[in-house]
């Protein structure tokens, strides 16, 4: 187990925290400039609890909860959100209650239709599915507000490639958050 007990950042942020204590770097990037970088560093100092073996923690359902996150967060009903590596839709479909449309993304097409036969399950048609092609994203440039990564960041090989093709999709003074 791991405790933060000091957070640095080279840009400014805002840090939530939901009730069962998970916490979210919030960066609000400004005046950004399409296919422009901005890097952000992140520098946590962290007690790890003395095991000798640790186990992996795989979050539970009580852990990343999407709805906490989105009572946490407070997305714009007129807001166009990108769930990246969107999967079965764990947050795409909940989030999409909350939004005017969510962009799921996904290198698998197999997850994008699992999210697309769960969301006809519960009526919900504001959802738009985009296979990744070549980790090429489809949307425009500046097409979305907010960006959601939620357990894939450290999925991507080349990072800087990623965070270049994310910035490309989001729209001037967007949100990103990397769950």
């Amino acid at each position: 187990n791991q405790r933060c007990l000091k957070l640095e950042s080279n840009y400014p942020y805002q840090l939530l925290s939901d009730d069962s204590g998970n916490q979210v770097l919030h960066f609000l990037f400004e005046n950004l400039v399409p296919y422009g970088s901005h890097i952000v560093t992140i520098k946590a100092d962290l007690a790890v609890s003395p095991t000798s073996n640790p186990t992996p923690v795989v979050p539970s359902s009580e852990d990343v909860n999407p709805q906490k996150f989105i009572e946490a967060v407070s997305p714009q009903a007129d807001s166009v959100w990108a769930d990246i590596g969107c999967g079965p839709g764990f947050f795409t479909i909940p989030l999409s209650q909350h939004v005017a449309r969510v962009l799921a993304v996904d290198i698998s097409q197999e997850m994008l239709d699992v999210c697309r036969e769960r969301a006809e399950e519960e009526g919900v048609g504001n959802i738009e599915y985009i296979p990744v092609i070549n980790e090429k994203l489809p949307p425009n440039d500046a097409a979305v507000d907010v960006i959601l990564l939620a357990n894939v960041y450290h999925e991507y090989d080349d990072r800087t490639k990623a965070l270049s093709e994310l910035y490309r999709i989001l729209k001037p003074g967007g949100i990103m958050y990397i769950i």
